[in-house]
């Protein structure tokens, strides 16, 4: 768990080859069980995807602030944060009523959490690069906030246009 100099360093190889044989038996199984299983696992799925989308987008604009220790008393609102969650509630419980009933634009809304997350990605990398060069003691993001949503809003406009150009394949991949 400990690296030799001191600095934690996780191996996650185990959790994830659990995690590869928990997914392979779920695929199995939901072959098995026919396609109103695996409806309602896309639909699970996809609420699940507005919900995380939902609260690191909260989180990111500090509505979630209350729950985090290292944020000033003076950013902790207690109303912002449950009116983050209920927000995010709702949310994803009107896309999947809508989506179950229009299973059309499925890979559309997959397509949309997929381009969402790569753009994080890469802001995230772009940002981490960015601060490898600069000290210790100064802290700055190379993509700042605004942009950061622009390339969010960008990443998963893309995804959102190759989930529903690309469909048939898409559902395949994911």
């Amino acid at each position: 768990m400990e690296h030799v100099d001191g600095c934690v360093v996780f191996d996650l190889h185990p959790y994830l080859v659990v995690l590869g044989c928990f997914m392979i038996l779920g695929g199995i199984c939901l072959q098995y069980m026919g396609p109103e299983w695996q409806q309602s696992f896309m639909v699970f799925i996809v609420r699940l995807g507005t919900f995380l989308i939902i609260i690191a987008f909260m989180y990111e604009k500090n509505y979630f602030a209350f729950f985090d220790p290292s944020e000033p008393p003076e950013k902790k609102d207690p109303v912002k944060a449950f009116m983050g969650l209920v927000f995010a509630f709702v949310v994803q419980w009107i896309v999947g009523w809508l989506f179950k009933y229009s299973m059309r634009i499925a890979p559309t809304l997959l397509g949309v959490y997929v381009g969402w997350y790569f753009a994080i990605y890469i802001i995230i990398a772009i940002n981490g690069l960015g601060d490898a060069f600069t000290s210790a003691k100064v802290t700055h993001d190379t993509i700042d906030p605004i942009m950061s949503t622009v390339y969010e809003a960008i990443g998963a406009f893309f995804g959102g246009v190759l989930g529903y150009c690309y469909s048939a394949a898409f559902i395949a991949c994911v």
